[in-house]
């Protein structure tokens, strides 16, 4: 959130940037959205509590990644946002 100069309390991801989450503030939309990125990468079927200990480490190596690729995201929505 830091890198897309936003706040915690705040509401433009869910409202403004239209990024597909259902949550009402910034903090809850960043994490819905990790989440999903996560689950998609590690196979939707499974839930956590049936990962293995070898999917949760390739979850965790691919977590900087997975930051970065939303944080572009959140930019690119920011940049459109901001040119109407």
């Amino acid at each position: 959130m830091n890198n897309c100069n936003l706040e915690m309390q705040g509401m433009e991801v869910p409202y403004k940037y239209k990024l597909g989450t259902s949550a009402r503030g910034n903090f809850v939309a960043i994490l819905e959205l990790v989440n999903k990125r996560v689950n998609k990468l590690i196979g939707d079927e499974k839930e956590r509590e049936q990962w293995t200990l070898a999917e949760f480490q390739k979850a965790m190596d691919e977590f900087p990644n997975i930051l970065n690729s939303l944080v572009r995201e959140i930019k690119k929505a920011q940049s459109n946002y901001a040119e109407g």
